[in-house]
């Protein structure tokens, strides 16, 4: 991406009054986990983000999106369709597409909705630990906002070390009770 997206973004976010924290120090290849997501405008804002920061994004989507007069937008944004009424082997696809790529940084938003929820969905560390990728937070601070990014987990090692880390990360960052609950997987106690 060249300067004049990165100049428009850096105004976009300077319109839409918020700011950039960090800069992205992972891989050419990860997965970013991308919370809290409780807004429309988040995508907008975390495409912001990866501009300024020179990361060329790829995003899940509801295939219903792609169907609307903004899906072609959508597409060249980075959006890749998915087909959420069928049961389908969409990690095995996610993961298998890391090693087809010289460069894949895949935003996740684990929440799967916007509305609150009690617990993530655990398809982004499947499809990191597929392609052995490294996972990569991401936090849009809707309180003071803030977006930007931590560093590198690896997912080779147990999954309650990898969501502790994620819960540390996300701590200062969700601030509503019910999303900071959900800061886990089904699974976990």
């Amino acid at each position: 991406m060249g300067w004049l997206w990165r100049a428009f973004a850096r105004a976009y976010l300077r319109l839409a009054g918020w700011k950039m924290q960090g800069a992205y120090s992972g891989d050419a290849k990860a997965v970013l986990v991308c919370a809290p997501h409780t807004s429309g405008w988040d995508l907008a804002v975390l495409l912001a983000v990866a501009t300024i920061a020179r990361v060329k994004l790829r995003y899940l989507g509801k295939q219903e999106l792609f169907a609307t007069w903004y899906g072609g937008l959508i597409r060249m944004t980075g959006g890749v369709a998915v087909d959420r009424s069928a049961s389908t082997n969409l990690v095995e696809q996610v993961a298998a597409a890391f090693a087809q790529e010289d460069e894949l940084v895949l935003a996740i938003a684990p929440e799967g909705t916007r509305k609150g929820t009690t617990h993530w969905k655990s398809g982004f560390l499947h499809i990191a630990r597929g392609a052995g990728v490294p996972l990569v937070p991401a936090f849009l601070d809707h309180n003071t906002k803030v977006a930007g990014f931590g560093h590198p987990l690896s997912v080779a090692r147990p999954t309650a070390q990898v969501m502790d880390e994620l819960r540390t990360f996300f701590a200062g960052v969700i601030t509503d009770p019910v999303r900071v609950d959900a800061v886990r997987l089904k699974d976990e106690s």
